[in-house]
C-alpha cells in the first residue's frame, strides 16, 4: 500500500504523488509527523528522554520535503495533522480538510509554496506555530469561528496574502503570526 498506517496514525506516504486521497476506511485519526515530508535521519544527534523516559526519535529527523504530491484529501475522522506532516511539499496546490479536524500542527504545511487556498473547517481549535509559514502562493485566509488559537508565525512569510478574516472565537494570536505578509491589505475581525 502507498499508505503506512500504525495505530490509527498515517505515519508515511510511499506513493507516486499527484492527487492523493487518504483512505477513509482505515480509521485514521492522525496524520503523523513527517508523513508526506521526506527527511534525513541524523543518528549522531543526541536526544533527551521525554517525561515518560522515552527518546523522541523525531528529534533526529530533518525534514526535506516532497515535490510529487499536488493535492490531498484528508478524510472524515482525522482529528490532527501533526508537525511537519506536509513540510515543503512544493507541488501541493490544494488541500481538502475534513470537518472534525481539530489541530493543525507546527510546520504542518511549512513552505508549501504552490498552495493557493486553504479552507480551514470550523472544527479546528488550534493552528500551530509556522503551520502555513512560507506558503508563498496563499492569497486569502479565513479563520472560522471555532478556532481559538493562532500560534506564532502561523502565516508568516506569505507575500501574496492580501486578506485575512479572523472569526470572533480567536482569543490568542501568537507573535509574528502574519510577519512578512507584505501584500496584506485587509484584516477583518
Amino acid at each position: 500500500s502507498e499508505f503506512v498506517i500504525e495505530n490509527r496514525k498515517l505515519v508515511a506516504y510511499k506513493g507516486n504523488g499527484g492527487d492523493v486521497v487518504i483512505p477513509d476506511d482505515e480509521g485514521i485519526i492522525y496524520i503523523g509527523d513527517f508523513a508526506f515530508a521526506h527527511y534525513d535521519l541524523d543518528n549522531e544527534k543526541e536526544v533527551e528522554k521525554d517525561e515518560n523516559g522515552y527518546y523522541d526519535m523525531d528529534e533526529k529527523k530533518s525534514a526535506i520535503g516532497n515535490n510529487t504530491v499536488t493535492s490531498v484529501v484528508i478524510p472524515e475522522g482525522v482529528e490532527a495533522i501533526n508537525k511537519y506532516a506536509f513540510y515543503n511539499c512544493t507541488a501541493l496546490t490544494d488541500v481538502t480538510f475534513c470537518n472534525g479536524l481539530e489541530y493543525i500542527g507546527n510546520d504542518a504545511f511549512y513552505s508549501c509554496r504552490a498552495l493557493e487556498t486553504v479552507e480551514i473547517p470550523s472544527s479546528v481549535k488550534t493552528i500551530g506555530t509556522s503551520a502555513f509559514a512560507g506558503c508563498y502562493s496563499l492569497a486569502n485566509i479565513e479563520i472560522p469561528n471555532g478556532v481559538t488559537t493562532i500560534e506564532s508565525f502561523a502565516f508568516s512569510d506569505c507575500p501574496k496574502l492580501t486578506g485575512v478574516t479572523i472569526g470572533n472565537s480567536v482569543t490568542i494570536i501568537g507573535s509574528y503570526a502574519f510577519q512578512n505578509c507584505t501584500s496584506l491589505k485587509s484584516v477583518t475581525i
